[in-house]
């Protein structure tokens, strides 16, 4: 009797890692697509809620709604934008190549730098075109397949859409299975999902959209008052806001001395004034709106987490990073409160 029980047992493990395996292999290709779709659903849960409630429980309606309204105020200024960006660096790296410089902007940031060094020590070169280049096509190579059109790309779009829309109407249940199976028990379940979105929003919601919001900002500047490649600039801008101690200065301190460099002294003036005001106090002022009580999580990691999620999956790794380091911060919750027993985290 005990030999039949071990052996159907063994045989039961063969036969469910056997059948995940498939069901891993048929989902691979829209792996992005349901993890997109999620991250989505839990942002933009709190609005579907809103407008469920307004609509009096109707549940197919508001996430249709919520969908709609996302793709026109989300997908398709991210789309005009990406061009604009990789328009851009297909000029910069243009320039590169057949001028073998970095460009009027960058040349005169780096002649002001190499000039005061070289009278120390003559030989020193702070040449940025091979750097530069790399960059540039990196952009081309990685984000142009995204944007390309393709009935592929389009699909992608397609899907993800229709999986957040399922996502939103049917993520309670969707939520309360993945509870039934799970071994732990309710209590901890339920504290784990809040943690997971709890660090989501935290690190998604706060953290990159307050550096998106900079980034913007940047650009926008760098647009009004004449200096080249503002948008790509402004992306260089976001990625540099998720720096402790540097922030968007790694970007607006090099363009006020390039406006300076080249005479522009109204221009760098009026930079100077939209760094400081603007740009240096949107984190202060959308802070408290749009961070998650209880989490707090180093910027960073959070820099660490989206460039590194860039490098290993491509342009999906702006998001990618940032939700396996939610996953990972949701993993040491559930230590805390279920191997240490600590109870949940406020």
């Amino acid at each position: 009797m005990v030999e039949n029980k071990k052996l159907q047992t063994t045989y039961f493990f063969v036969l469910f890692a056997a059948s995940t395996f498939l069901l891993y292999l048929i989902f691979k290709p829209f792996l992005q697509v349901i993890v997109i779709a999620s991250i989505l659903a839990v942002l933009l849960s709190p609005i579907y809620k809103k407008i469920l409630l307004f609509l009096r429980g109707s549940k197919s309606l508001s996430a249709l709604i919520v969908v709609l309204a996302s793709s026109v105020i989300i997908a398709i200024p991210i789309y005009f934008l990406v061009v604009q960006i990789l328009s851009e660096a297909q000029s910069l790296y243009t320039s590169v190549q057949t001028s073998g410089g970095p460009g009027p902007f960058l040349d005169s940031i780096t002649r002001a730098i190499e000039a005061p060094i070289q009278k120390i020590s003559p030989s020193f070169s702070l040449n940025i075109s091979v750097y530069l280049s790399n960059f540039a096509d990196f952009l081309l190579k990685n984000i142009g397949p995204v944007i390309s059109g393709t009935a592929f790309v389009m699909l992608e779009i397609l899907l993800t859409l229709i999986t957040l829309y399922f996502f939103l109407k049917n993520g309670n249940e969707f939520v309360s299975g993945i509870i039934k199976l799970s071994p732990l028990d309710d209590k901890y379940d339920a504290e784990v999902i809040v943690s997971i979105e709890k660090t989501i929003n935290s690190v998604l919601k706060g953290s990159l959209s307050i550096a998106v919001i900079q980034g913007f900002l940047v650009g926008t500047g760098l647009y009004i008052f004449h200096v080249p490649n503002p948008a790509l600039w402004g992306m260089v801008a976001a990625f540099s806001a998720l720096i402790p101690g540097m922030g968007t200065a790694f970007v607006t301190v090099p363009s006020i001395l390039y406006l300076v460099l080249i005479k522009d002294t109204g221009n760098a003036i009026g930079l100077f004034f939209w760094s400081a005001l603007l740009v240096g106090t949107v984190d202060n002022i959308l802070a408290p709106y749009l961070y998650t009580k209880g989490i707090k999580i180093h910027p960073l990691f959070v820099f660490f987490s989206v460039l590194g999620g860039v490098i290993y999956f491509g342009p999906m790794g702006f998001l990618f990073g940032p939700i396996v380091l939610s996953l990972f911060l949701s993993v040491l919750h559930i230590y805390r409160i279920f191997i240490l027993e600590d109870g949940a985290v406020e």
